[in-house]
């Protein structure tokens, strides 16, 4: 039975037919501007815990810092995964291999990929481990440019690699 997809995108890739959706084009776009709004976020969070010496307010910075992290980690998952399934791709067996599927596939830049799997696997110690949030904090903090970087690249690949369906 063919699947119809009305008002869909479409793109030939390595040879095989995907199907893009106006849908999953809206999220990738809506997921890309989250994690510049949670890298924005967690700057003004770290400048405001650098400006005071209340170490009640900076552990309340900390924390906000690590829910700006944590979103940017989840979003940047999510997103990924909306294009693997959308493209087609092999399945992801962890948040890392997100990372490199995307690498793989040419989507987010080769020398990005060590770079972001490590973030990939810091989820797990911001969930599990509060005792060492500031090397975590400080670790994530000077990558968000590639995060935010490579979040744009998978927006910009879905834009730029599907075409309107008449």
């Amino acid at each position: 039975m063919k699947r119809e997809l009305p008002m869909d995108l479409q793109k030939n890739i390595g040879g095989m037919c995907v199907f893009i959706t106006g849908e999953v084009k809206k999220r990738l776009a809506a997921l890309s501007q989250l994690i510049c709004q949670y890298a924005r976020d967690l700057e003004r969070s770290q400048a405001a815990r650098k400006s005071t010496s209340d170490e009640v307010m900076r552990r309340l910075f900390d924390y906000a810092s690590v829910r700006c992290i944590h979103g940017m980690i989840e979003a940047f998952a999510d997103s990924g995964n909306q294009l693997i399934d959308a493209l087609v791709m092999r399945d992801p067996a962890s948040y890392r291999d997100i990372i490199e599927i995307l690498g793989d596939e040419s989507v987010i830049p080769r020398e990005t990929v060590l770079v972001l799997g490590e973030m990939m696997e810091k989820r797990r110690q911001l969930i599990d481990s509060f005792s060492k949030i500031d090397q975590e904090i400080e670790s994530i903090e000077r990558i968000v440019p590639q995060i935010v970087q490579a979040a744009l690249a998978m927006n910009d690949y879905v834009q730029s690699n599907s075409q309107e369906i008449d």
